[in-house]
């Protein structure tokens, strides 16, 4: 009897046990726990059981759910698989999780982490933390291991000898053992403190990454699988790779290296040996090299003719006396950056006929240069053209010299000339060059006055037509023939007229170089014209800070001074900080000051507001946002001071993508305004970019004479092509990794363009943009879409916001919520039909709709009160 009472008690207090609920203080925990796929709430109460915790296995994902304490993770003992990354845990306690095979606890704050009782762990990812310290002997089943950019001084892997991947990059280690780690594959340790390394023992090494350190050598003979060296800015004075026949790639760029054997190396692609004290280096036995950089050494001859894939060659600053490429037929294949480099040499002739395919030829300084031939039959390729500094260089033979003129001679010296015959000793053209200004103080042009960017230039000999645009010191210049030809500004605005309205230059020969300056004077008196876009350069998620760009540009013929406003709805977002400061603040308005916006200057407002996070705000919610610049009462065009922006709050995002900030459709009414697109991109790699393009492929349904770029994360060149391509080109910004530098590793280029005047209801104008870092493939974003729909025959108050309508898109049930007293509610649809009118009464000023009864799609919700009427488009989801 006493041993069935007993049995009883054990069995009573288990299902007691297994039925109490988990202590999960964290509520967003919590909620993505409720929330998880696979189900981990199986009964559907909304808490978590002790026994729901034990049953569940595989695989837990609380990524990027804003939790700071993991409290609770205890009694999901079976779990073998956790990934708690983006969040914001200082600590975690995974002592119960004994069958823990994959933990993934990166970017986070965590300052300390045991897992000496995970002895099943095989892959553990702790990279962007603070951690300083961490015991891993306990973990003999480890295979993978990440601690890049955190605290470490020093971390002992001897215990684990299953190790393959090791990436401690980013840390403070003075030493690092991996004599143990036979298996080891890849290996990085970039950017600490280390003097030697030995990976002698490492025989399966396939990718070593020790670029920052302090190494004065480096063996790595016995690592025959090796393919993968980076080696930069180490003080290496030899490097021996003649027993690694499988390498790929070898940057040793920034060492004290005299020379180096590659001989053996006939798989190589990609070798960087720049910033060395290199004298003679050979690479014929390299024939699959792809990107070959070696400037700034000391070389004295190159010998390229046997690198026949070769897409990229610089080699600048050295002592090169001839450079024979001509069987370097690919050079700028897949290249958006410098196909050609060699600048500050010794180099007198240079022949690129050959070279069909270069995109950007630099050769700046080369003193003793006297001719180049460029003359390759596809000189419309080529992006950039700098031979500046070549003093003695006297011609540059081209496929034709009006384009030459017009689109490579801005970095070249004013000696040299362009000719199509490559023979020939005398020019066979004439340049009409002269600079565009604009007179405010109507007392003639002088240096005081304002230059003109990207003012059209034309000229005519009546029968052919040349035409080009002012650079941003307002010059232009064309190549013309030898008879008589009529110039002017054109495409002026009514109230600007040039002086002279056009000029006549007659040539009877050749070599000759006429100056036509121009001008401007406004006719019109007190001409205003502002213009106000809001762009949102990251996305917005609930309890993260949104960002902004307020732009602001003077159209008009006067210095201007006023105010501007930006309004938001202080229930969904708030003000966190923004540059310049605000003249004053309100809890849904920000209020900022200019002074002296000179005509045709653009100024632009960092603005930071926080997203409330749930239940406040929602993903897919809308954040209505109002910017407003004054003064509008005499501005010509008054339509641009007011810009609205509906921003849809996200609860993941891709980092690289495109928007159309007008959203998913126009009316047909609407097609000759501009479209807005932000494209976005971030580099998710594990290096800086040096380099960075984002081509765009515009929609045949889009007028790409109307693009116009309107603001950029970083400094940029941009190049069209056959009317639709188009390439924005980042050089030269170093944009660090998202493991470096988070909030610098992001980027962004917006600009604006109209549709064309043809579009027709019911046409969808599509676009996408490919993202390349560096020599990488590209990223390509998603694909946006903007149909062009029927005017809507609602009248609305477009400047009245006084209430806010959300959520949006809505489900069931839509709230209405203002200040002032609700009249009257009218919904219709697209066209414009009126679907349901609501009577108020009582003197309400929030209002609670039922849409369970409207189909999915896209509804005009119109709010009349005392003070105007408001029109909110609104998505039935």
């Amino acid at each position: 009897m006493k041993h069935k009472l007993l049995l009883i008690l054990l069995v009573c207090a288990a299902q007691f046990g297994f039925g109490q609920i988990v202590n999960i203080p964290d509520s967003n925990f919590k909620t993505a726990l409720l929330n998880h796929s696979p189900v981990i709430d199986t009964n559907g109460d909304n808490e978590i059981q002790v026994s729901e915790a034990f049953q569940f296995n595989g695989t837990l994902n609380v990524t990027d759910k804003n939790i700071s304490d993991l409290t609770g993770i205890q009694a999901f003992v079976n779990i073998t698989t956790l990934r708690a990354n983006v969040n914001n845990l200082s600590q975690i306690d995974i002592s119960q999780n004994v069958n823990l095979q994959t933990l993934n606890v990166r970017d986070n704050t965590l300052s300390s982490i045991d897992v000496t009782n995970n002895v099943s762990l095989r892959d553990l990812i702790l990279n962007n933390n603070n951690i300083s310290s961490i015991d891993v002997s306990q973990n003999l089943q480890l295979s993978s291991l990440d601690i890049t950019q955190n605290q470490f001084t020093s971390i002992d892997v001897s215990q684990n000898i299953l190790l393959n991947f090791l990436s401690c990059s980013l840390n403070q280690l003075t030493s690092l053992d991996v004599t143990q780690n036979s298996v080891l594959i890849l290996l990085r340790c970039s950017f600490n403190q280390l003097t030697t390394l030995d990976v002698s023992q490492n025989t399966a090494l396939t990718n070593l990454s020790c670029d920052g350190n302090q190494l004065t050598s480096l063996s790595i003979n016995q690592n025959s699988a090796l393919e993968n060296l980076s080696c930069n800015n180490n003080q290496l004075a030899s490097l021996d790779v003649t027993q690694n026949s499988q390498l790929k790639s070898i940057y040793c760029e920034q060492n004290q290296l005299t020379s180096i054997d590659v001989s053996q190396n006939n798989q190589l692609e990609f070798f960087y040996c720049s910033n060395n004290q290199l004298s003679s280096l050979d690479i014929t036995q390299n024939t699959s090299l792809l990107y070959f950089i070696c400037s700034y050494n000391q070389l004295t001859s190159l010998d390229v003719t046997q690198n026949t894939l070769l897409r990229d060659l610089r080699c600048s600053d050295n002592l090169l006396t001839t450079l024979d490429v001509s069987q370097n037929v690919s050079l700028g294949v897949f290249n958006f950056f410098d196909s050609l480099n060699c600048s500050r040499n010794l180099l007198t002739t240079l022949d690129l006929s050959n070279n069909v395919n270069l995109f950007k030829v630099i050769l700046t300084e080369n003193y003793f240069l006297e001719s180049v031939n460029l003359k390759n039959g596809n000189n419309v390729n080529i992006d950039t053209l700098n031979t500046e500094g070549c003093t003695n260089l006297q011609t540059i033979c081209v496929d034709d010299i009006g384009y030459a003129v017009i689109n490579l001679s801005d970095n070249i010296e004013p000696q040299t000339i362009f000719v199509e015959d490559c023979n020939a000793t005398t020019v066979d053209y004439n340049i009409i060059t002269g600079t565009v200004a604009l007179d405010l103080d109507n007392n003639g042009c002088d240096i005081n006055d304002f230059s003109l960017q990207n003012f059209m230039v034309e000229t005519t000999d009546g029968t052919n037509t040349y035409a080009t645009f002012t650079n941003i010191n307002g010059v232009y210049a064309i190549d013309v023939s030898n008879t008589t030809y009529t110039t002017s500004v054109i495409n002026l605005p009514s109230y600007i007229a040039s002086n002279p309205t056009t000029a006549t230059s007659t040539f009877t020969g050749f070599n000759t170089t006429e100056t036509v300056d121009f001008c401007l004077t406004p006719n019109q008196a007190n001409i205003d014209d502002l213009r106000i876009i809001l762009i949102p350069t990251n996305e917005a998620r609930p309890g993260f800070d949104a960002k902004y760009q307020l732009i602001y540009q003077n159209l008009g013929i006067q210095s201007m001074t006023g105010t501007i406003t930006l309004q938001f709805d202080d229930s969904m977002q708030s003000f966190v900080s923004s540059n310049p400061s605000t003249a004053s603040t309100t809890a849904n308005t920000l209020t900022f000051n200019y002074a002296n916006l000179l005509p045709y200057e653009s100024r632009v407002i960092q603005i930071r507001l926080n997203t409330n996070p749930p239940p406040v705000v929602n993903g897919d919610d809308i954040l209505n946002l109002t910017a407003q610049i004054l003064p509008i009462a005499n501005d010509a065009s008054p339509t641009n001071n007011t810009y609205n922006l509906d921003q849809i709050v996200v609860n993941s995002f891709d980092p690289n993508d495109k928007q159309v900030l007008q959203g998913s459709q126009i009316t047909i009414d609407e097609t000759d305004e501009y479209l807005d697109y932000l494209i976005r991109f971030q580099n998710t790699g594990t290096a800086s970019a040096i380099n960075v393009v984002v081509t765009d492929e515009l929609s045949d349904k889009l007028d790409w004479s109307t693009l116009q770029p309107i603001s950029s994360s970083h400094p940029y060149s941009v190049r069209i092509t056959n009317g639709n391509f188009v390439e924005f080109i980042f050089e030269n910004i170093n944009l660090p990794s998202m493991m470096n530098d988070e909030p610098n590793s992001i980027g962004f280029i917006a600009f604006r363009i109209k549709p064309k005047s043809d579009v027709v209801i019911g046409d969808i104008i599509n676009g996408e943009a490919k993202i390349y870092f560096d020599f990488n493939a590209p990223i390509i974003t998603n694909t946006v879409s903007t149909e062009i729909v029927n005017a809507l025959s609602v009248a609305e108050n477009t400047n009245y916001r006084g209430f806010n309508v959300y959520p949006n898109p809505v489900v069931d049930n839509l709230m209405i919520r203002g200040t002032t007293t609700i009249e009257t509610i009218s919904i219709y649809d697209i066209q414009g039909k009126l679907l349901k009118e609501i009577a108020t009464q009582n003197a309400l000023t929030e209002k609670t709709i039922n849409m369970n009864s409207f189909t999915t799609g896209i509804y005009f919700i119109k709010i009349g009160a005392d003070s105007g009427v408001q029109s909110v488009k609104i998505i039935k989801k």
